[in-house]
């Protein structure tokens, strides 16, 4: 008989498991009712949307850390955090590695350089735009630079890391040169400024937004992400599969990334199709007939959802921090109706009460690390991998089991054939 049958059972069986992970299962997505760009399957695969199957609360099984975004103005992480006679996390970074050039490379692709021939140029921060909160920014011994907005700066690249690595422990001593956490913080977030994402919702640049007769935003895009797609997002990838993802809080133009950790439902109740349109309408009475914004919607929930997530630690604040994770955890509350159709599915929602102007703009995650050597390539990623295992203590994470059987599957049909 041999070996043949083994192999090809194997194959099979490798087969099967690439189909059930491609191929949704009944009673996961299959709504009709979301905008395209608000689809929960823009975000993640495989979701749960009836309303009785997703948790009322949940947590990531790893807290995001806190980090700073090191702002562009500072000239990112030429930032000399811990004092004008210290050395920054980029100066460290090429003495031990040897790389020349380094903070000149930073300062090019995220910090004052890349701005110095397309922004106002200054000497002080009174010829800056104070209403569009620029200050002068200069490099380090230069006595002019360019207005640069304070709150630019790399959280894009902060939120994701924290997310996706543990925290880095303890500073590092290597050739001859001490890396701090903040130290070790700074360039885990440089290696993550390329990072690809999958993002649901929409993008809203408005500070005070039109409002529709209901006092709905007007604009697709400062309506979203809508309510059912928030539900949806956050009960399954931090309910059900105890992850993390980010939300864009601010809807002013200023981009905001905060990694969110944990989430309580306080409020999830059925209620009449005549009290939803109060709470979504309060311009109407409640003696509707029908319900003017899901036409396939059957059934209806009022929910309210405090949802805790984690904002930047200043540069200065160096060391390990989940112990006082506290310090850098803020909490939003949302209120909103979820849309349920004949099957208990969720097929939408919308915001009430305040929560109609304020709520995430947009959700992502990020799905690679990109090119991950940063700095036009002078930080090369395997370096700053190697100070972070040093700071973590961490071995290399092992190969999942079954990519090793399909990497085994060579080897076994060869020797199958030997015999």
């Amino acid at each position: 008989m041999g070996c043949q049958p083994i192999l090809n059972i194997a194959m099979v069986w490798l087969l099967v498991r690439t189909l059930v992970l491609l191929i949704a299962t009944p009673g996961q997505l299959m709504a009709e009712n979301w905008d395209a760009s608000d689809n929960p399957a823009r975000l993640a695969d495989r979701l749960e949307i009836r309303i009785n199957n997703l948790p009322q609360n949940g947590q990531s099984r790893y807290i995001p850390w806190a980090g700073p975004c090191w702002e562009t103005f500072r000239d990112s992480i030429n930032t000399r955090w811990a004092g004008t006679s210290s050395d920054s996390a980029a100066t460290k970074y090429g003495v031990a590695f040897g790389v020349s050039g380094v903070a000149d490379a930073v300062s090019e692709n995220y910090g004052i350089d890349r701005y110095k021939s397309s922004r106002t140029n200054c000497t002080q921060n009174s010829e800056c735009d104070s209403s569009l909160g620029e200050a002068c920014a200069k490099r380090t011994a230069q006595s002019a630079g360019v207005c640069i907005p304070t709150w630019w700066g790399i959280c894009h690249a902060w939120a994701p890391v924290s997310i996706d690595l543990p925290e880095p422990k303890i500073p590092v001593e290597y050739n001859a040169v001490r890396f701090q956490v903040s130290d070790i913080k700074a360039l885990l977030s440089v290696s993550y400024t390329r990072a690809s994402a999958r993002i649901a919702g929409e993008r809203c640049d408005e500070d005070a937004p039109a409002l529709d007769d209901h006092g709905r935003p007007e604009s697709s895009e400062c309506r979203s992400t809508n309510a059912g797609t928030w539900h949806v997002i956050l009960s399954n990838i931090v309910g059900l599969d105890g992850k993390s993802f980010i939300m864009d809080q601010r809807r002013d133009g200023r981009r905001s990334s905060y990694p969110i950790w944990r989430y309580r439902t306080t409020r999830l109740e059925q209620v009449t199709l005549q009290d939803a349109m109060r709470l979504v309408a309060d311009d109407l009475p409640g003696t509707a007939a029908r319900y003017l914004f899901n036409a396939t919607a059957v059934s209806f929930y009022h929910v309210e959802t405090a949802v805790d997530y984690i904002v930047p630690s200043p540069p200065g604040r160096d060391g390990f921090l989940g112990g006082v994770i506290d310090e850098f955890t803020r909490t939003t509350t949302l209120d909103y109706i979820l849309e349920v159709d004949a099957d208990d599915r969720i097929i939408g929602g919308e915001y009430i009460g305040t929560s109609k102007t304020s709520h995430p703009d947009f959700l992502w995650k990020a799905t690679g690390r990109g090119n991950a050597d940063a700095a036009g390539g002078r930080i090369r990623a395997d370096d700053v991998m190697h100070v972070y295992a040093l700071s973590t203590g961490q071995a290399q994470q092992a190969t999942p089991w079954w990519i090793a059987v399909l990497l085994a599957l060579p080897l076994l049909g060869w020797w199958c054939r030997r015999r």
